[in-house]
């Protein structure tokens, strides 16, 4: 056996502040940075021409805690700036104003406190039926990896005759009580938003996933590297989510109210490093501003995250939720359990969708890690990336919660900008920045660059999200993620009886999940 050679290197801090030491900087991102400042500047000529709108809409102006801003890497050749047609303000406004009634109806509040009374309740481990194995036992034996679109359910052709006789499942039904889940310590939305500072980087996408019950997450990327703008972003969204006079509240006893604030207030969750310093001082600020949820995220696999969750749990006590992110194996996991974590988030750059898995030559691992944690945790397992796209298999595989960003958030009012747009074919379609949290124009907000200005460590590309004026606010996105689930849910056998959707998903025996073959995939697509 080989003993493992350490060579130290005392050169290494010196190394790290050279490249933190300004120097010439390369002189086409100037020029580029230049560009960028002009597109941007068309924001003022924009307001002067559009301020009857400003007026009756004052919510979509950009804020000054907002991320809105272009880099050297985006698509500045052929931007324009642009405000969509009154027509769309108005749509905005109605969707929006029926989403969150929808989400903060009496009937979606009872289910969340009856389902905090009875408490978490586990997945359980799915044992292995002996005449057949599962498609994932399969695979793990074989030592293949499934992603979680290569699993389908297919229960409706497997019901027995005393099964088969249930009514018919009404849908709608569904929507007064669910898709709703433990998501931590507390009863949320099961679609939930990750920490993408182009989707969540602005205040109007966190009051409103606030209010929507949706568990979201203030970056730490972009322009919130920096933990005193982060501070001040989260005092922001806390002090409207305060607002006495919001219209959600009027029907309300001042008790009531103060717990549903309380509510909307959980479900913003702080971003930080997997490092307990780091952490611990950027927790400090933001949970004087008013957060009560930490997420001490890890971008690579190791023992940090379970470290940062310890140190969080020992100053802040149960005064906190913890998320601890990105987990890797069933050992961190259970690690971070052990040392106080509400859930883990699974997936390190191979949460299905990531361009970290290309780089790194992953292949997407949350079916499995997910599959292996059940009967394991105590706690729920949530899943980030192409969790989203496959909630349904995801329920089916144990997790609890399914996070999104672009799928979810993109092009939408909320997004950061508001009533600010971009377009490449002088209006016909409008388009907002959306870049991954590891992308160049993140790392260049973050200031996370080489001294001649070049972003440091590349993994992602830069892209736009698409305005659809179906769906022009955030607040209709969850909503159709929710119906989603539900004709899942449906179609399972299910019914709203019990609110438990996602934990009777979780506990269908025997488990549904078959493997879904190439043709099969395009069967589904046949509408």
């Amino acid at each position: 056996m080989v003993a493992e050679r350490k060579i130290p290197n005392p050169h290494i801090d010196n190394f790290i502040d050279f490249l933190r030491t300004p120097t010439g900087k390369d002189p086409f991102i100037q020029q580029r940075e230049q560009q960028a400042s002009v597109i941007m500047g068309q924001i003022q000529d924009l307001r002067a021409e559009h301020i009857e709108l400003l007026e009756r809409y004052p919510e979509l102006d950009v804020s000054p805690h907002d991320q809105f801003d272009l880099t050297p890497y985006d698509d500045l050749d052929r931007f324009q700036m642009r405000v969509p047609d009154e027509i769309h303000f108005e749509s905005w406004r109605i969707q929006r104003d029926l989403n969150l009634a929808i989400a903060n109806h009496p009937a979606r509040l009872f289910t969340m406190d009856q389902l905090e009374q009875i408490g978490f309740i586990p997945p359980p481990k799915v044992k292995r039926p002996r005449k057949r194995r599962r498609p994932i036992d399969i695979a793990e034996k074989n030592g293949e990896i499934l992603w979680l679109s290569d699993l389908g359910q297919i229960r409706q052709l497997k019901l027995k005759r005393k099964a088969a006789n249930h009514p018919q499942v009404h849908r709608t039904p569904f929507l007064a009580v669910g898709p709703l889940s433990f998501v931590g310590d507390r009863v949320r939305s099961f679609i939930s938003v990750g920490a993408m500072s182009d989707i969540v980087g602005s205040v109007l996408a966190g009051v409103t996933l606030s209010k929507m019950h949706v568990l979201w997450h203030v970056p730490k990327d972009g322009k919130y590297a920096d933990p005193n703008v982060q501070a001040s972003f989260v005092k922001e969204v806390v002090e409207q989510l305060k607002n006495a006079d919001d219209a959600f509240l009027n029907t309300y006893s001042q008790d009531e109210r103060d717990r549903i604030i309380d509510r909307w207030i959980s479900c913003m969750v702080v971003a930080s490093e997997a490092d307990p310093y780091k952490a611990l001082k950027r927790n400090e600020k933001t949970t004087k501003a008013g957060s009560k949820s930490s997420r001490p995220y890890q971008h690579t696999a190791g023992i940090e995250v379970v470290r940062t969750t310890d140190a969080l749990k020992r100053e802040y006590g149960n005064g906190i939720e913890i998320f601890a992110s990105q987990i890797s194996s069933p050992y961190i996991a259970q690690a971070s359990e052990e040392v106080g974590a509400s859930a883990v988030i699974i997936g390190v750059g191979s949460s299905a969708v990531c361009t970290t898995a290309d780089l790194a030559a992953l292949t997407p691992t949350n079916a499995h890690l997910a599959w292996k944690l059940r009967g394991k945790l105590r706690i729920p397992v949530l899943g980030e990336g192409g969790a989203v796209n496959n909630p349904v298999v995801s329920a089916l595989v144990g997790m609890s919660g399914v996070l999104g960003s672009g799928s979810l958030g993109g092009g939408t009012f909320e997004a950061p900008g508001g009533m600010f747009f971009f377009t490449k074919d002088n209006g016909e379609t409008l388009l907002k920045p959306y870049g991954g949290e590891a992308s160049p124009r993140s790392k260049h907000l973050g200031r996370k660059i080489y001294p001649t200005g070049e972003a440091f460590f590349e993994e992602g590309i830069v892209d736009e999200r698409e305005f659809n004026p179906f769906h022009p606010s955030i607040t209709t996105k969850i909503r159709m993620a929710w119906q989603g689930v539900i004709v899942g849910a449906a179609d399972l056998g299910l019914n709203g009886d019990d609110p438990d959707i996602i934990g009777q998903i979780q506990r269908l025996k025997p488990s549904p999940l078959n493997r879904k073959t190439h043709e099969g995939n395009k069967a589904q697509k046949t509408h």
